[in-house]
């Protein structure tokens, strides 16, 4: 009889094998492309990846290869990302998230480092991924996935609050402060972006992420990026020659999905 008492319990504590996120209505995705260092590049994949320099990933990065061949001394530099996605709401596990009551959006995001699998093949590694949603941070904890915290805000910037479309997308990312200040350019042709992304668990090995995001338009993000702050991802930011935005992405709803 007790040890029928505990197997309930027990298999009650089984850790997933998978987390999913239902985004619905995207209001605004991008991503800022850049070069790390390959010893950040190293530091930030704790050691446990090589990372892939950008000459071998030349068609798949053409703007960051163009800005490394112009100066020998970002040979063998990293590709990098992080991206950003603002969304009207979320489902996770049948409840609907929604960030104060829907006047912010949920986002969700990714710092990505370009590195050698032990398959060896080359994909993107998840540095790390956030959102400013709890609940979607709680299924994933629950499959042992880390994910961080970062705060989001979308608003006018201080004067041009008379602007009908020059807006601020902020996010505080631990010590870092991103602000992109702009508007939405020409059109762009449909941009997809198949995400596709190798993430740490907390002591249960790898999980893939993916995600198709397929917005209903895309533009040219027209504006200027600037950051502040300090830690690891500024300095790594800062050290890179270019810091790429690239298209400014809007509607559509996108299934992220992590299993191992």
């Amino acid at each position: 009889m007790a040890l029928g008492a505990v197997a309930t319990p027990l298999q009650a504590q089984v850790t997933p094998t998978n987390a999913h996120w239902s985004l619905k209505g995207l209001r605004s995705g991008m991503c800022v492309e850049f070069l790390s260092s390959p010893a950040a590049a190293t530091d930030a994949l704790d050691g446990r990846f090589t990372p892939t320099p950008i000459e071998r990933l030349a068609t798949t990065f053409p703007v960051l290869a163009r800005e490394a061949a112009l100066d020998p001394t970002h040979a063998g530099w990293v590709p990098s990302k992080l991206c950003w996605f603002a969304f009207d709401s979320a489902f996770a596990k049948g409840r609907k998230v929604r960030v104060d009551g829907g006047r912010n959006a949920v986002v969700v995001g990714y710092v990505g480092i370009s590195a050698l699998l032990p398959s060896d093949t080359t994909a993107m590694v998840g540095a790390s991924i956030f959102t400013n949603a709890g609940p979607l941070s709680t299924v994933a904890s629950e499959a042992r996935l880390k994910v961080d915290d970062v705060r989001y805000s979308y608003g006018t910037i201080p004067d041009l609050e008379s602007s009908p479309d020059e807006r601020r997308h902020e996010i505080q990312y631990n010590k870092l402060t991103l602000q992109w200040d702009g508007r939405i350019g020409n059109v762009r042709p449909v941009e997809i972006q198949d995400v596709h992304l190798t993430v740490r668990s907390i002591g249960m090995g790898l999980f893939a992420l993916t995600a198709n995001v397929t917005p209903v338009s895309s533009f040219v993000a027209a504006g200027n990026l600037r950051m502040t702050g300090s830690g690891k991802l500024v300095t790594m930011m800062a050290a890179s020659p270019i810091r790429f935005m690239s298209s400014y992405l809007k509607g559509g709803d996108v299934e992220w999905d992590f299993s191992r």
